[in-house]
């Protein structure tokens, strides 16, 4: 139980650095195009 709760702790701060960097580039103007959003969305989904 203690493995799968460490897990999630981890996930989850891993995340939640992930959207504060995304947040960060956002607010100085830096997007990327929807297809390079697709094709990451794509190869993160292909991996499970």
């Amino acid at each position: 139980m203690k493995d799968v709760l460490a897990r999630y702790l981890d996930d989850e701060a891993r995340f939640l650095t992930a959207v504060e960097k995304g947040l960060a580039a956002a607010e100085r103007g830096e997007f990327i195009e929807e297809e390079e959003m697709d094709a990451r969305l794509e190869r993160m989904f292909s991996k499970t």
